[in-house]
């Protein structure tokens, strides 16, 4: 008996360690910010490239929210199965 108890004691400590990143204000931030970048409405004029500036844009947005996602679930997530 006391094993389960060492264990489950260890299990609710890891639990109150673990916090949502989708608790976390600056994610939901970050994310608004680049979704909105995302959205080809902002007043880019010329060619890039051989390109429309607002797509080039879009394009760097996407790869700049993919990026904060990976970033997020490498640093922000904590899993406490995993400790």
């Amino acid at each position: 008996m006391p094993f389960s108890t060492k264990h489950d004691k260890a299990a609710a400590k890891h639990r109150r360690a673990f916090i949502d990143p989708a608790r976390r204000p600056w994610v939901w931030a970050g994310f608004a910010l680049l979704l909105a970048g995302l959205i080809p409405v902002w007043p880019i004029e010329g060619w890039w490239w051989g390109i429309p500036g607002w797509a080039v844009l879009a394009v760097l947005m996407s790869a700049a929210t993919s990026a904060f996602t990976i970033f997020v679930l490498i640093k922000g997530w904590r899993d406490p199965d995993d400790v």
